[in-house]
């Protein structure tokens, strides 16, 4: 069966967001999530709220912009973007990882029948599953 992430249903993913900046222009950082093989951009959001720019914190991609299906029995990459301009000091770095703490940071489809829906991050993600780390030395 399909594993689907579709347009308008509540399929999502939660991605954790580890940053420290000494300074920051007072903006909100946004995240992409795009289709890895064909750049497809899936949705795009801002990370956290006005006053909690510099501090880490969760992005909740709901695919508004584009559905993603992984057919039975493949693989498939995502890739997030950020414009990391402002870790311009040094010490300033950022890390983001999925987050096996609520079963709620990932919820797909099987099929695309959003009736037939999943809600498996505490499995899925189990350890939790963290991506390289960058930061200015």
């Amino acid at each position: 069966d399909d594993v689907t992430f579709a347009l308008g249903d509540e399929d999502q993913i939660v991605l954790s967001i580890s940053q420290s900046m000494g300074d920051s222009d007072g903006l909100l950082e946004t995240f992409e999530l795009r289709n890895y093989e064909d750049g497809t951009s899936l949705d795009t959001t801002a990370a956290g709220a006005a006053g909690t720019e510099i501090q880490s914190t969760t992005v909740t991609f709901d695919f508004t912009d584009a559905s993603f299906t992984v057919p039975a029995g493949t693989t498939k990459r995502l890739a997030v973007y950020s414009n990391t301009q402002e870790l311009e000091d040094t010490g300033d770095s950022i890390q983001v990882w999925l987050d096996d703490s609520a079963a709620t940071n990932l919820i797909f489809s099987i099929d695309g029948v959003d009736t037939s829906t999943f809600d498996d991050a505490v499995i899925i993600f189990r350890g939790d599953i963290y991506a390289g780390a960058f930061s200015k030395p």
